[in-house]
């Protein structure tokens, strides 16, 4: 069985029939922010290619690309007590055996940098680029099956931040700020750690030169199967 079909199983993404490539779709979707002061976010996509970032104008602004129509996004929002709970995820309906190399499928995401969002986002199978920093996360959680994943946390951060990822199989490149204290703890697999200028090992740990000397700080824990890990502070 394919990486991609397994990744797919487990998310119950396993469809009855075939479907054929049709005309690429582009759809836009905006969503307000309403009367919420905080935000639960959770992205989930069992294949394709994820990009993740801050600035949008809006709670959410986004933009869909697919070729498969029964593939189109499911955007869910709702206000409760003032908390927003937020989802898009692929339908559960998908049939990986229509996913091939003429599948187009991507998301392009943005969410909104001024209000408190608790964030997890889960790739089944493919690429993901994670753009995080100037965005006021709560917490964070990214999950990846089998694909290459870039998450990157440069900025200033307004706020102290515990962040987890797990990556099933793939390669994996973390950028952290250099101007906010980070202290990275990494349980692999198989696969090496690549560390750049700017980081450095301390015990059984791993932290960037302002560690210990900023008002706020990150902690990121690393879950790792199968892959290379590069750790690296943005210029």
């Amino acid at each position: 069985m394919s990486l991609v079909a397994a990744a797919l199983i487990s998310l119950g993404c396993i469809g009855q029939q075939g479907e054929q490539v049709g005309p690429l779709q582009s759809e836009n979707s905006s969503l307000p922010l309403g009367e919420a002061r905080s935000v639960n976010a959770q992205i989930e996509m069992g294949v394709g290619k994820l990009n993740l970032g801050g600035g949008a104008e809006n709670l959410m602004d986004a933009n869909f690309l697919y070729n498969l129509a029964s593939w189109k996004p499911e955007v869910s929002y709702a206000v409760n007590d003032g908390v927003g709970n937020l989802k898009v995820s692929q339908p559960t309906s998908v049939n990986v055996r229509s996913f091939s190399e003429d599948v187009r499928y991507e998301w392009n995401i943005l969410l909104n940098n001024d209000v408190p969002i608790n964030l997890r986002t889960i790739l089944g199978a493919g690429d993901g680029n994670l753009r995080l920093g100037g965005m006021l996360l709560t917490g964070l959680h990214a999950q990846s099956g089998a694909g290459n994943v870039t998450i990157d946390l440069s900025g200033v951060w307004r706020r102290d931040l515990n962040a987890s990822i797990e990556a099933g199989i793939g390669n994996l490149v973390l950028i952290v700020p250099q101007y906010t204290g980070t202290m990275i703890n990494v349980s692999q697999g198989l696969g090496t750690v690549e560390i750049g200028t700017g980081i450095k090992r301390q015990n059984d740990s791993y932290i960037n030169d302002a560690y210990g000397q900023t008002a706020t700080s990150l902690r990121v824990n690393i879950k790792s199967g199968i892959g290379d890990i590069r750790l690296m502070q943005s210029p």
